[in-house]
């Protein structure tokens, strides 16, 4: 089995020489441009992202410690 999955490794290494942008295409400015936006940006609204929701679940947190505890229901 090992050796049938590097056989069609090695084979379908002709079929992937290049991405179209990179081999075929003739104008690939914009593409390499909101690739490199996309690649730099990415991990900034990642860290955002979790940092948001850290700082939703502190104040959430925060907001049930100062609530007061709730009333027990009259007797009856």
């Amino acid at each position: 089995m090992r050796a049938l999955a590097v056989l069609a490794v090695l084979l379908s290494g002709s079929i992937a020489l290049a991405c179209p942008t990179c081999g075929a295409a003739t104008d690939t400015k914009g593409t390499y441009q909101a690739m490199t936006a996309v690649m730099s940006l990415l991990p900034l609204l990642m860290m955002g992202g979790v940092i948001g929701f850290i700082a939703f679940r502190v104040r959430r947190a925060e907001r049930e410690a100062l609530a007061p505890p709730p009333q027990p229901p009259p007797p009856q």
